[in-house]
């Protein structure tokens, strides 16, 4: 990513929100202090670059937004602004996934994942089921955390 930013114009290019994205999950994934607020930083900065070059449309743009939203409703103790922000994010971005698309196990489990920070565990448990079984239908195989899919 660093060096991708510096090649002219670069850094207006979606496929270098594609690499300041895949950072940001991979974040997520390995938290340490401070990585949340890194991983809220480049997902903004990646929003941005995905709707200025794709739209506001796009499922590239759509995507990269339900997931600062979702770590955005994650970093606020349950707070049901955030919650319905990344809803509406999830809703427009899967819409634009085919039926059997591997972001709708995406989507359930990351529902799941702020369920269980609402204190909701029942739907939180549906959720996960409902995440396992759409990566089944898409992948083929058995989920197996962590979870991170990157298109």
């Amino acid at each position: 990513a660093a060096n991708a930013a510096r090649i002219d114009n670069f850094a207006q290019n979606p496929t270098y929100a594609d690499i300041l994205q895949a950072q940001a999950m991979a974040l997520r994934l390995h938290a340490r202090p401070g990585d949340a607020v890194r991983s809220l930083k480049l997902l903004g900065q990646a929003s941005g670059i995905y709707a200025k070059a794709l739209g506001a449309s796009n499922p590239a743009t759509l995507r990269c937004g339900t997931h600062l939203a979702w770590l955005q409703a994650l970093q606020a103790a349950p707070d049901a602004a955030a919650t319905e922000r990344f809803e509406q994010q999830a809703t427009a971005f899967a819409a634009t996934l085919p039926r059997a698309h591997l972001g709708h196990a995406e989507l359930l489990l990351m529902t799941s994942e702020l369920s269980q920070l609402a204190g909701n565990t029942v739907n939180a448990r549906e959720q996960v089921k409902a995440g396992k079984d759409a990566w089944r239908t898409a992948m083929g195989n058995e989920f197996t955390p962590p979870f991170i899919a990157l298109n």
